[in-house]
């Protein structure tokens, strides 16, 4: 198994990650689903030459999903991403490509960050819980104060997100949560609110319904 491990992931290495960087974009997308589908039947018996080698796989696989001029492919890397590569991917050289996504322009991206970020915070609580008490932090921020529609309907996916992905983290911050978005609603009463930044918070209520079913009680009515 040993060796079988050292020869799927040269193959990896030699044949599939090239394709990577191939101008076709439906190669590119074959040789992502390809390299996600890499499996461990066993990750203690990954030698550490094995986990130098899956280490830099990880490492060319981040630099194209977070540089990929085709939003599709990047969306597909994220989303497809083998649990079985979580261990590699929570230690800290890796964590910060995983970062690098919640940059992209695109919510979906965003939101598919934040739940493996979710998924990684039990392997390594001590980098990434941090992050993402400022993630959050930020976005109730971002949606207390943006001026701009489209910017608190995107900060609104993704607190949603949050919530869904994070729900024990997510407790700490459901009373502030909650308060930003009554305070956004009565603020925008008054102007043109539009449909789907409307949807998107009630979206968000959903979500703390499930996590803090009590919370809601008094903003009910």
């Amino acid at each position: 198994e040993v060796e079988s491990n050292f020869n799927i992931l040269a193959f990896m290495s030699e044949s599939v990650l090239p394709y990577l960087f191939y101008d076709n974009s439906q190669i590119r997308n074959e040789a992502v689903q390809t390299f996600s589908s890499l499996k461990f039947e066993d990750k203690t018996k990954l030698n550490p030459q094995h986990e130098i080698q899956v280490n830099k796989l990880l490492h060319k696989f981040f630099v194209t999903a977070t540089t990929d001029t085709d939003i599709n492919i990047r969306v597909a890397m994220l989303m497809k991403l083998n649990p079985d590569f979580d261990p590699f991917i929570a230690r800290y050289e890796n964590l910060l490509m995983l970062f690098n996504c919640m940059k992209d322009s695109n919510n979906e991206i965003k939101i598919k960050t934040i739940k493996i970020l979710g998924r990684l915070s039990n392997i390594n609580p001590q980098q990434i819980l941090p992050y993402l008490r400022n993630l959050i932090v930020s976005l109730i921020s971002q949606l207390e104060h943006s001026q701009q529609y489209k910017e608190r309907e995107e900060a609104a996916k993704l607190i949603k997100a949050f919530v869904k992905y994070n729900r024990d983290l997510s407790k700490s911050y459901i009373l502030s949560i909650l308060n930003c978005l009554f305070q956004r609603i009565d603020q925008d009463q008054k102007a043109k609110i539009t449909t789907p930044f409307i949807s998107a918070l009630l979206d968000v209520m959903r979500e703390i319904s499930f996590v803090d079913p009590d919370a809601t009680k008094p903003y009910i009515g």
